[in-house]
């Protein structure tokens, strides 16, 4: 052709979730990396997590708590009752 370059598109800009890092939007956009918009995204997202981490922890560690309460209430059931019951040795014949 007539040595006249035909216009590309821009290379895609790299993504942060939803938002996207664009060099095109002004200086007061929600995209511009140093816009506060921007970071209090940022900051929201990591406190959405922190918080999540978090309530799992706190959870699975209320349940190991729940789970050692109710063993050693079946232990202490068992230590309690033990005398009722005669000791398997005697059945299959070792004692």
């Amino acid at each position: 052709m007539c040595g006249v370059k035909q216009p590309t598109a821009p290379p895609p800009q790299p993504t942060l979730g939803p938002m996207s890092i664009n060099s095109d939007e002004s200086p007061r956009g929600r995209g511009t990396p140093r816009s506060p918009d921007h970071m209090s995204n940022i900051m929201a997202k990591l406190w959405f997590d922190h918080n999540v981490e978090y309530a799992l922890s706190s959870l699975k560690k209320e349940e190991h708590e729940k789970r050692t309460r109710d063993l050693r209430k079946q232990l202490e059931y068992i230590s309690d009752t033990n005398w009722k019951y005669s000791p398997v040795e005697k059945y299959i014949g070792q004692q």
